[in-house]
């Protein structure tokens, strides 16, 4: 209510302090720093204005918690809620904080590159780009999802693109399936970017389709998926004399049927 906002926002000054005992709590006791992380998300649900002065604190310590692969899946998860909840609720505020493209965003990008290794269990389950699940590449799915359609795409391009270049770049498979993924979730709400960069984007994603790692490959034709989806009719006209003799490979030699289909 109202007045329970009131009363709230009188708390503001101890906000710092009480970040503070958030962190210590994490150090300390996950148990205990999730409980804390728990309080939070029902402020941010709340009374979002009452992370306002604090906003760049509380995302920089929503990152670290994500970033730490010793936490449990839940309290990334409940991390992430926070700022994430005060994206939706405060989008104009968020979108100035600089932490969400400097510390949110590489937090999540490392969250979606913890892809499950083990390829019989992957092939066995559904809808990994959903974002569904409650572990962590899960959270990061539906976290880029959710901000991305916040934060608009001028933020969303000048945050992700660097990050995607480096996971493209990377060595590693698990980096590189998070880049196309990454690719993928942002298409529709930086529709026109992408529009104006059509052929850079294609050039990326289809480059090496029919040579990668499956699951690189799988992330590819995610982001190809929604690529022809979201820029339709166009892409469609220009490139399906180049598109289709390479899908058809695909789908008469691909050895993974998650990837034919």
């Amino acid at each position: 209510s109202a007045n329970e906002a009131s009363t709230v926002n009188k708390f503001k000054t101890l906000l710092p302090t009480m970040i503070e005992v958030v962190v210590a709590a994490l150090q300390q006791d996950e148990d205990l720093g999730k409980n804390a992380l728990e309080s939070f998300v029902d402020l941010s649900q709340g009374v979002p204005t009452f992370f306002k002065e604090s906003a760049a604190a509380i995302v920089k310590v929503v990152s670290d918690a994500a970033r730490n692969d010793e936490f449990e899946e839940g309290t990334k998860s409940q991390a992430c809620e926070i700022v994430l909840n005060l994206t939706e609720a405060m989008p104009a505020i968020m979108r100035k904080v600089n932490e969400v493209k400097t510390e949110f965003w590489p937090a999540l990008m490392q969250m979606l590159a913890r892809a499950e290794a083990d390829m019989e269990v992957w092939e066995a389950s559904l809808d990994d780009e959903l974002g569904t699940k409650s572990d962590a590449y899960s959270t990061a799915v539906s976290s880029i999802g959710r901000l991305s359609g916040q934060l608009k795409e001028k933020n969303t391009v000048a945050a992700s693109t660097p990050l995607i270049g480096e996971c493209l770049n990377h060595g590693d498979w698990t980096a590189k399936q998070a880049g196309f993924i990454t690719i993928g979730l942002i298409v529709e709400p930086c529709k026109d970017h992408f529009k104006a960069n059509m052929d850079a984007a294609m050039t990326q994603v289809c480059a090496g389709l029919q040579t990668d790692h499956t699951r690189v490959k799988y992330a590819r034709l995610y982001a190809l998926g929604t690529l022809l989806q979201h820029l339709a009719p166009n892409v469609q006209f220009k490139y399906h004399a180049e598109l289709m003799p390479a899908l058809l490979s695909i789908v008469t030699s691909e050895p993974s049927l998650k990837v034919k289909t």
